[in-house]
């Protein structure tokens, strides 16, 4: 059944279209957010501006919803005429463009403009238009091209992975020929990163509410170069945290893009911003300490490719199959995360039918045993930090473990203390934006294959194995146990060239105290 846009109150209807966009990967953006990002984009396009030239400019949202940008671009734009209310008709009808898949979307964003503006909603139905920004000619839909500004929180949706949206054959091929991003890692933010880029005009300006994870993830470089030959990141992101949206824990984060004033890829080439490196949190600028700490733990190498993977047993739509509570003939253990703590490795809780033939339409990933059993350090994966255990009493794992199978020259158990050591979870955090989510935090194979390994490390291996003992004590390990910690610490601290006041903010950077 449609919805009857031009009877029910705007924010009624508002929120049912929401509910009706959610399996689209679309949450409306709330105003204060949207009003902070196209400031952003706006503010150094209008600047020096006259009335007559703030009329002149393009304002585009390919993925409108309720139109929720564009009202903050009208209000942007109003007051900057200096004379609020005099223009906000013609910004209406002159300015502003939209672009929704959603017929009912697009018809709640030009009666949201139009109560605004004082327009009618007939005389912007030319600007916000039905399509698909991504597969149509944006220019054909809204009947203008090159823009002066693109603000949009664009469907966040992925087609790969556990989670992978449904798209057929089709049009996956189409999108795949028209966004490089696509081929790499297939997102529909992505896609419309790399259409922003396209669509600025030499100046222009573009923020985009977008996955945190955009800024680093090596699956995005295609989708960030496709950007960068275009344009460069400019203003550095601004990171949101997680809870923007109602039922979403994905930190987000504001993307901005400025195309160079001189047309051109060489031009957009010669000013483009790095957006990747493996340096601390985009949008997040390192001190200088925090930067010179930095540069002296790179000196060390990091391990060599192929010392962490992850073999875990993934259980898929199977899990009921696989899993028992309680050991059986034909079951062998199996370890879960939880099982890992710090220098402490607990034992399996759950059995596995590791030879279980599935029927019909089930799936799962179980690799030989020698994958498992020969794994010498398990990593939890949910953490913000590395947090490591010697794999004694082997045994399988499902995939929130990971597995070590050792640095060359370097004792497992000094490896051990590496890994959990309070300098090693700096790095990590200071690398891995994402790793301070609350909800989830991932530590993946990236990360540990990222880390810089003293390999001179095997002093550590005596006050681990004390260590182990004491955490293998639970509770009664307590204060000999935090001396020891300390101690491996101030060794670790050492090791990489640390001195007093470097030492002592790392400590009070990862106890919340700096």
């Amino acid at each position: 059944m449609g919805l009857t846009t031009e009877v029910l109150p705007l924010a009624e209807l508002e929120g049912a279209i929401q509910r009706r966009a959610r399996h689209l990967g679309a949450h409306y953006t709330p105003q204060p957010l949207a009003e902070r990002a196209v400031a952003g984009a706006l503010g150094p396009l209008c600047r020096g501006l006259s009335a007559e030239g703030l009329l002149r400019l393009r304002v585009l949202d390919p993925a409108v919803g309720s139109g929720r940008f564009l009202l903050a671009a009208l209000g942007f734009l109003d007051a900057a005429t200096g004379r609020p209310g005099r223009f906000r008709k013609a910004i209406a009808s002159r300015c502003l463009f939209g672009i929704d898949v959603d017929p009912a979307a697009a018809a709640l964003a030009r009666r949201a403009l139009a109560e605004a503006s004082g327009c009618e909603p007939a005389a912007l139905e030319g600007q916000i238009a039905v399509g698909d920004s991504l597969l149509d000619d944006v220019g054909s839909l809204v009947g203008a091209e090159g823009f002066d500004a693109v603000v949009t929180n664009p469907p966040w949706i992925s087609f790969s992975g556990r989670q992978a949206g449904a798209l057929g054959h089709g049009a996956r091929r189409r999108l795949a020929e028209r966004f490089r991003s696509f081929r790499r890692w297939p997102t529909t933010h992505g896609a419309f990163l790399e259409l922003a880029a396209r669509l600025l005009r030499p100046g222009g300006r573009a923020a985009l509410v977008l996955p945190l994870q955009v800024c680093h993830l090596p699956g995005y470089e295609a989708a960030r170069a496709a950007a960068r030959e275009r344009c460069r990141f400019e203003p550095p992101p601004e990171p949101l945290g997680e809870g923007c949206f109602a039922g979403v824990v994905q930190p987000a984060a504001i993307v901005y893009l400025a195309a160079p004033a001189a047309a051109g890829v060489a031009a957009a080439a010669a000013a483009a911003a790095e957006l990747e490196a493996p340096q601390p949190a985009i949008g997040n600028p390192q001190s200088a300490i925090e930067g010179a700490i930095l540069r002296l733990m790179r000196r060390h190498q990091p391990a060599p490719p192929g010392a962490f993977r992850d073999p875990g047993v993934h259980t898929g739509n199977s899990a009921e199959l696989l899993l028992r509570d309680e050991p059986g003939e034909g079951l062998v253990p199996i370890r879960e995360g939880r099982c890992v703590r710090p220098f402490r490795l607990g034992p399996p809780r759950r059995w596995l039918a590791a030879s279980t033939e599935l029927p019909a339409g089930h799936y799962c990933r179980v690799g030989p045993p020698s994958v498992y059993l020969g794994a010498r350090i398990l990593v939890r994966q949910t953490a913000s930090r590395p947090i490591a255990a010697r794999h004694v009493e082997p045994a399988h794992f499902r995939n929130s473990i990971l597995a070590c199978y050792g640095v060359p020259g370097l004792d497992d158990a000094a490896l051990v203390g590496l890994l959990n050591s309070t300098l090693l979870g700096f790095y990590h955090r200071c690398c891995q934006p994402d790793s301070g989510q609350r909800a989830f935090p991932q530590v993946k194979v990236g990360h540990l294959q990222s880390l810089p390994i003293a390999r001179d490390a095997d002093a550590l291996t005596p006050l681990v194995a004390r260590i182990e003992a004491l955490a293998a004590r639970g509770g009664d390990g307590g204060r000999e146990l935090s001396e020891a910690l300390g101690r491996l610490d101030s060794l670790v601290f050492r090791l990489y060239g640390l001195d007093a006041e470097q030492a002592g903010y790392v400590r009070a950077k990862m106890s919340g105290r700096a």
